[in-house]
């Protein structure tokens, strides 16, 4: 069912150049809404950046304009720091209109956004339904911090090839000689090879040997 209604012009020209004053946004032609203008109980939807006169419109509905309001899962933390922001408009909206404050944008109603580079961040929401539109700023709400520096591994044991070192007693006396050989190796070696320099081996890791002949004899330990 139309209705015929007639407008002053000069009435709707002032109307909509005071939205086009109170909000930059539609009047930087943003498509992020395209708020209506009322007149006697009915509305003509008109776009942004551009001035409509009409003779007919649309019966008004029941609509209130929507209230922006919303949540986010965490203000703080080290790049990249992944936000989830989450609408709790009332007035059921219909758009959506997100700024990040890092040039970042959505038209979601539960966007996700992630900031790679620190800083402080404020966060803007702008909703509208066919009653009208709401928007709110937040200065400063995000603290995207420097990356946490990355710490040196822990050296564990077996991360390096061990380092062999023993001590022997008695080292000197009177042949028979019975030497106690004892292994002080780092980084807790799986093998051992002993030299004794009489021509003698162990595998042991804590090995004893006599020697039975007068000499001075170098020991070497593998591992």
């Amino acid at each position: 069912m139309k209705y015929q209604n007639i407008i002053d012009k000069s009435c709707l020209v002032l109307f909509i150049l005071s939205i086009t004053l109170l909000c930059p946004c539609i009047a930087a032609g943003s498509d992020i809404i395209s708020p209506a203008v009322f007149e006697s109980g009915y509305f003509y939807p008109v776009e942004s950046g551009e001035i409509t006169s009409a003779t007919e419109g649309v019966q008004a509905d029941s609509l209130t304009p929507p209230v922006a309001m919303f949540s986010l899962s965490q203000s703080a933390g080290p790049v990249p720091l992944t936000v989830q922001f989450t609408d709790h408009s009332t007035g059921d909206p219909a758009l959506w209109g997100w700024y990040f404050g890092d040039g970042g944008t959505s038209n979601e109603q539960n966007p996700e956004h992630t900031y790679t580079t620190p800083g402080v961040y404020p966060v803007g929401l702008l909703v509208s339904n066919s009653a009208g539109y709401n928007k709110t700023f937040v200065p400063g709400l995000i603290q995207a911090q420097n990356p946490v520096p990355t710490p040196a591994p822990v050296p564990k044991p077996g991360m390096y090839p061990p380092a062999a070192s023993f001590m022997g007693t008695p080292v000197t006396g009177p042949v028979p000689l019975t030497v106690l050989f004892i292994d002080t190796s780092a980084d807790k070696p799986a093998s051992w090879a002993w030299y004794f320099g009489d021509g003698s081996y162990s595998p042991r890791q804590h090995p004893y040997h006599t020697y039975t002949r007068p000499g001075v004899y170098p020991v070497s330990l593998t591992v």
